[in-house]
């Protein structure tokens, strides 16, 4: 089964437009993880939030950690740790400052994030998970990496 979230209301409806129709194990959500879902229901107990779902075995967060990190000023480490408790294994895309996405939404910020950098991205990578492949996307300064846990 596939659980796709995004906080992009005509993403998730074009995902779902695509498959509406068809016998698919693609279950298309609306979701802002700066803001996830709660529980709710009588005494918070009829409907689980989002974190208490359970971990997914893989997970693809492409074009996630700079919005998380530059739009939600959240630390790279508190990123990764987060990400450490959803998933057992993945990839994760770092997008660097250079990129004109990231330019993007630094243009309506004074940039305070010298922490964001591809070595501290990895340095927190590594404290969590093993990093078993890297790939850098052509024409882009764009890095994939896919982690496992580490054995414990």
């Amino acid at each position: 089964y596939v659980v796709a979230m995004d906080s992009d209301e005509a993403t998730v409806g074009a995902l779902y437009e695509r498959i509406r129709g068809q016998q698919t194990n693609v279950l298309p959500l609306l979701v802002d993880l700066m803001n996830p879902s709660p529980s709710q229901g009588w005494a918070q107990e009829e409907r689980r939030g989002l974190g208490e779902r359970g971990a997914a075995d893989f997970a693809l967060c492409l074009a996630l950690v700079h919005h998380l990190a530059i739009s939600g000023n959240v630390p790279l480490s508190k990123i990764v740790e987060w990400l450490s408790t959803i998933t057992e294994a993945g990839v994760v895309e770092f997008v660097p400052k250079s990129d004109p996405m990231v330019q993007a939404l630094l243009r309506t910020r004074q940039d305070v994030y010298s922490g964001y950098t591809q070595v501290a991205f990895e340095k927190a990578l590594r404290e969590q998970f093993e990093i078993t492949d890297v790939a850098c996307l052509p024409k882009s300064e764009r890095v994939l990496y896919q982690f496992c846990h580490k054995q414990r």
